[in-house]
């Protein structure tokens, strides 16, 4: 989660993150995934796929597509 809140705060957009979450750990909140999730899309990433297990996210920097999340 932390290395996703620096690159936000950088000015490097990479042009596909590929990231794993790990929610579902001991220790780890589900509301970390959601609200990174928010802030990558707020960032101009559109979600463009997730995993059948719900850990693997795919996201695409498109600002000009506006959310188009599956």
């Amino acid at each position: 989660y932390g290395v996703l809140e620096g690159l936000l705060a950088s000015t490097l957009r990479p042009s596909q993150l590929l990231v794993e979450f790990h929610h579902r750990h001991a220790g780890l909140d589900p509301s970390q995934t959601v609200a990174t999730v928010a802030n990558l899309r707020e960032a101009g990433y559109a979600l463009a796929d997730i995993s059948s297990t719900g850990r693997e996210f795919t996201f695409l920097f498109r600002p000009d597509l506006g959310d188009v999340s599956p």
